[in-house]
């Protein structure tokens, strides 16, 4: 047994140093072989969301934080919040490729506007709604652990869903035609 109590050979799971009243144990187990095995995964999927943003890869980035939140149902529990955040990345992908085109956008916004297209982007939607509460419970996670491997993984989360909120508003932004005044505003400005 190792001096956490758990056998070497017990699958590794991020719940064993991060969550309710551990932080007492997350220095201890930062040193153990689990967690050094915590830290490389953290270190793994890190540098996967990386090369995800980098490519640009929305979907990819959409389906790796599903995985991820899967991954924190099991780890903490199936709380409402996560059962909801489940649901709302889901549907949050759902919107993003119903928008990834100006005529989708433009007929997305089109709906939204009551039938005709709005001068601007509404305030908020479900996509970027979506964004700032997974953020927000993500913050909670960066807060519960002392591993700085954990840290900068959720820390990358964040910049994935931050770079998923940028493209939908690009994608907005084209459907209400903005995307040509730029260009035309490059042309003149050459």
């Amino acid at each position: 047994m190792a001096p956490h109590g758990l056998k070497n050979s017990d699958p590794v799971h991020i719940s064993l140093i991060v969550g309710n009243n551990l932080q007492k144990r997350q220095k201890s187990l930062s040193q153990t072989s689990i967690g050094k095995n915590i830290s490389h995964e953290a270190k793994t999927l890190t540098k996967i969301l990386a090369e995800a943003i980098k490519q640009g890869d929305v979907n990819q980035l959409f389906e790796l934080e599903r995985i991820a939140i899967k991954r924190d149902r099991e780890c903490f529990g199936a709380h409402e919040r996560r059962t909801a955040a489940m649901a709302s990345i889901i549907d949050a992908a759902n919107r993003f490729a119903e928008t990834a085109t100006p005529e989708g956008a433009k007929k997305f916004l089109e709906a939204v506007g009551g039938g005709k297209l709005p001068s601007k982007i509404p305030p908020s939607d479900m996509v970027r709604n979506t964004v700032k509460n997974l953020k927000s419970q993500i913050n909670e996670l960066i807060d519960s652990t002392s591993i700085p491997a954990l840290k900068l993984y959720y820390s990358r989360r964040k910049d994935a869903l931050d770079f998923i909120k940028k493209e939908h508003v690009k994608n907005l932004e084209a459907g209400l035609g903005h995307d040509k005044q730029r260009q035309c505003e490059k042309g003149f400005s050459r």
